[in-house]
C-alpha cells in the first residue's frame, strides 16, 4: 500500500501490515533524531547495567554483590526509566506526525511540544501504573486488558490535550473493537524485539567485556524505544482514521 502524507489510510482500518510498514519507514527516514531521543530515554539502562558490575560477563557460579547502593541506584534508575521513556515518546509523537504530513522531523520543536505536557504525562503515568499493578495482581489477564485498552493514552493526552483520567478513557474508547489487533501488534513487536535483543546480547557477551556489553545493550534499547514509540503514534493515527474518518492534517492541527 502506498501511503500519501496527510491522507487517510486506503483501507481506513487498523492493519497489522500497514502499521509496521509505515512505522519502519518513519524510523528509517528520521533515524538520527529518533535514535537521539531513544538514547535519552534509555539512559537509565546505563546505570542499571553499570551497577550489575561484570555480572553479565562473569563466570558461571559467580555470586552477585548486592549492596544497599545497588538497590538504591537500581530503584532510582527504574523510576527514571518509567518517566523518561514516556516523555521521550511524547517528543517523538510530534516529529512522527510531521513526517506523516510529509515534513521534516524538527527536533527542537518536538522537544518543546513534548515537554509542554510533562506534568499531565507524569500524573497519567501514576494513575495508569497503579491501575495496571492492581490489574496484574488479579490473575494477570485484567492487567493485559487494561494495557491494551490504554495503549494510545499518551498520544491522546498530548494531541487532544485531555486530562490524565480522561485520556485513559478516550484511549479505551478508541481501542474498542480493535484490541485483538492491537494485542497482536504488541505481541509480535515484543517477539521481534526480544529475538533481536537476544542475538545482540549473545554477540555482546562473546566479547567478554562489560563496556562492550553496556554499549551494545544501550544502543539496542534506544532503537527499540524509538520504534515502539513510532508504532504507538501510527496506531493512534489509524484508530482515529478508522473510527472518525479524519486525516493526519486534522489530527495534527492541534500542533499549529
Amino acid at each position: 500500500m502506498t501511503y500519501v502524507p496527510g491522507s487517510i489510510p486506503a483501507d481506513s482500518d487498523v492493519s497489522f501490515g500497514n502499521v509496521f510498514e509505515r512505522s519502519f519507514s518513519i524510523v528509517l527516514r528520521n533515524l538520527a533524531p529518533l535514535l537521539l531521543l531513544g538514547a535519552i530515554a534509555a539512559l537509565p539502562y546505563v546505570f542499571i547495567y553499570a551497577i550489575q558490575g561484570d555480572q553479565p560477563v562473569a563466570a558461571p557460579g559467580a555470586k552477585p554483590n548486592f549492596s544497599p547502593q545497588f538497590f538504591l541506584i537500581g530503584a532510582v534508575s527504574l523510576i527514571a526509566l518509567f518517566t523518561l521513556r514516556p516523555i521521550c515518546q511524547a517528543i517523538i509523537l510530534f516529529g512522527a506526525f510531521q513526517d506523516m504530513l510529509g515534513r521534516d522531523f524538527p527536533i527542537g520543536e518536538s522537544l518543546r511540544k513534548g515537554l509542554s505536557r510533562i506534568f499531565p504525562i507524569i500524573a497519567m503515568l501514576i494513575v495508569e501504573g497503579l491501575a495496571l499493578v492492581v490489574g496484574f495482581m488479579l490473575l494477570i489477564i485484567p492487567g493485559y486488558m487494561l494495557f491494551v485498552a490504554w495503549y494510545v493514552a499518551l498520544p491522546v493526552l498530548v494531541v487532544e490535550r485531555l486530562g490524565p483520567v480522561a485520556s485513559l478513557r478516550r484511549s479505551a474508547e478508541l481501542t474498542k473493537g480493535h484490541r485483538w489487533k492491537i494485542f497482536g501488534i504488541i505481541f509480535v513487536m515484543g517477539i521481534v524485539i526480544g529475538i533481536i535483543g537476544a542475538v545482540i546480547n549473545a554477540v555482546a557477551l562473546a566479547f567478554h567485556n562489560h563496556a562492550v556489553y553496556m554499549t551494545v545493550e544501550y544502543v539496542s534499547q534506544a532503537v527499540a524505544i524509538a520504534f515502539e514509540s513510532v508504532v504507538g503514534v501510527v496506531l493512534y493515527h489509524d484508530l482515529r482514521a478508522a473510527k472518525e474518518g479524519i486525516n493526519t492534517q486534522r489530527i495534527a492541527a492541534v500542533f499549529d
